[in-house]
């Protein structure tokens, strides 16, 4: 009984440490795209996304209060942003894409469709 017991405990401190784990990986993801977000030389972003970085910001805290828009464990809000203004400045999502390589097509399609559906 006792083996019993420390195996199912063994493999609940294993699934916790997986699960803190990822959970740090995916805090480091979301570090690093801000960290690349803040080297895009503001005239470069500003051509991109049609906006500077302060109402870029601004933007995503007012959707964030003001609307149901949130981000998810792999897609942040500011990047499901990103993608949107990317989008309404090229007028296809996969021009961006296309040209840096930043964002995974089929990401881009999910959040445009999903973005098109709530505005009806």
């Amino acid at each position: 009984m006792s083996r019993m017991w420390n195996a199912m405990m063994l493999e609940a401190a294993d699934a916790e440490a997986k699960k803190m784990s990822r959970q740090r990986m995916l805090l480091q993801r979301l570090k690093n795209r801000e960290r690349l977000l803040q080297k895009i030389p503001e005239s470069q972003f500003r051509a991109h996304y049609r906006l500077n970085k302060e109402e870029f910001h601004s933007l995503c805290d007012e959707l964030r209060h003001n609307t149901s828009l949130k981000g998810s464990k792999t897609t942040s809000l500011e990047l499901k942003v990103l993608i949107a203004l990317s989008f309404y400045a090229m007028g296809s999502y996969q021009k961006g894409v296309a040209n840096d390589g930043t964002y995974e097509s089929k990401k881009c399609k999910s959040v445009y469709q999903r973005g098109d559906k709530s505005s009806e």
